[in-house]
């Protein structure tokens, strides 16, 4: 069970405030995994060792294993992780936002599980967070859709930002963005300006403009790649 023990190791970041008496690791290591897990305050369980068992060494670090302690104490969520083989940071992700869970599917679920590129941070469940906002703003009444595919998921999320872009076109130009925290290259450049975002997202052909608010907020910056490839 790898992620319990990083866990374990990781004993003062999971209970800040208690520090460890000496010898408590080999008086700990010789409890059952159930038993660690509630001295590290999680539930103890068996099934939350199960869960544990199932999560990727690569996805583990401080705090995601406090975001883990948090979701296996959610019943509902642990309904979602019981079929999967494997837990990544993609899963975790979405599990952890119930909100999220209400556009998932099983299936979505298994996909994004496999995923190598889930596997130590998430990659749909921004783009699934990022469409929910979209379809707020165009369609407040409008409930959630549950994907099967990540394919459709991001098929949908790129229709309805071209459809955001159009509706919302003057509020976006009118964002004024912060200074980039990274100057740029020659081949890696900020796009410091609502129109340079909005011409970025005609060159490439997707939904770059609209987040345009995003990053008027501070939250994070956009930049235009050239080399080694188009980014």
């Amino acid at each position: 069970n790898p992620a319990l023990a990083f866990c374990l190791a990781h004993h003062d970041f999971l209970k800040e405030g208690v520090r460890p008496v000496l010898g408590w690791a080999s008086t700990t290591l010789r409890l059952k995994q159930r038993d660690i897990l509630g001295h590290l305050g999680f539930v103890e369980m068996e099934m939350c060792v199960r869960m544990l068992a199932k999560v990727l060494p690569e996805t583990v670090h401080v705090e995601s294993a406090r975001r883990l302690r948090d979701l296996l104490r959610d019943t509902g969520a642990l309904v979602w992780l019981e079929h999967l083989p494997q837990i990544n940071a993609g899963v975790i992700a979405l599990v952890a936002d119930e909100r999220l869970r209400r556009w998932v599917t099983p299936k979505l679920l298994s996909e994004i599980a496999e995923a190598e590129t889930e596997l130590e941070r998430p990659v749909v469940a921004p783009l699934l967070h990022d469409l929910q906002l979209m379809q707020m703003a165009l369609w407040p009444s409008k409930g959630p859709k549950k994907f099967q595919s990540v394919a459709k998921l991001r098929q949908t999320h790129h229709d309805v930002g071209v459809e955001y872009c159009e509706r919302m076109e003057e509020a976006r130009l009118n964002c004024k963005f912060p200074p980039p925290p990274l100057p740029g290259t020659k081949e890696i450049v900020p796009l410091s300006s609502p129109e340079e975002l909005t011409a970025e997202g005609r060159t490439q052909r997707n939904c770059v403009a609209s987040y345009a608010k995003w990053v008027e907020s501070g939250t994070g910056y956009i930049y235009r790649v050239l080399h080694p490839e188009r980014a």
